[in-house]
C-alpha cells in the first residue's frame, strides 16, 4: 500500500507514493479521520506520487476543510505533475495549492 501516516511532534504526515487510487483511499480516509480529531497540523507530501485519483483527491479535499474549520493547518506537498493535473481541474485552491 503506497501510503503511512506518522505523528511528529506537532504534526501529522502523510506520505504518498505511486499511483495513488481508490484502492488506497481506505488508509487514507483513517489517517484523515484520526488526523481531524487530534491536535496537530497536516502535512501531506506527494512528492513521490506519479497521480492521484478523485477519490483520494475528496478525501485531501475535505480533510482540509475540517483543519481549517478547526483552526489548523494543511500543507501539502505535491509534484508538479500532480499539481498541474489539480489546477486544469479547478482544485488548486481546494487543497491550498496557490496560496
Amino acid at each position: 500500500m503506497p501510503a503511512e501516516w506518522l505523528a511528529e511532534g506537532g504534526t501529522s504526515c502523510l506520505r504518498l507514493w505511486g499511483a495513488v487510487d481508490v484502492f488506497d483511499a481506505s488508509i487514507v480516509v483513517a489517517g484523515a479521520r484520526e488526523a481531524a480529531i487530534g491536535g496537530a497540523d497536516v502535512t501531506v507530501s506527494l512528492e513521490a506520487a506519479e497521480s492521484v485519483d478523485t477519490s483520494v483527491t475528496q478525501v485531501l479535499i475535505a480533510l482540509r476543510r475540517a483543519l481549517g474549520a478547526g483552526g489548523r493547518s494543511f500543507r501539502l506537498e505535491a509534484p508538479p505533475a500532480v499539481a498541474a493535473a489539480w489546477r486544469r481541474a479547478g482544485l488548486a485552491g481546494e487543497l491550498g495549492l496557490d496560496g
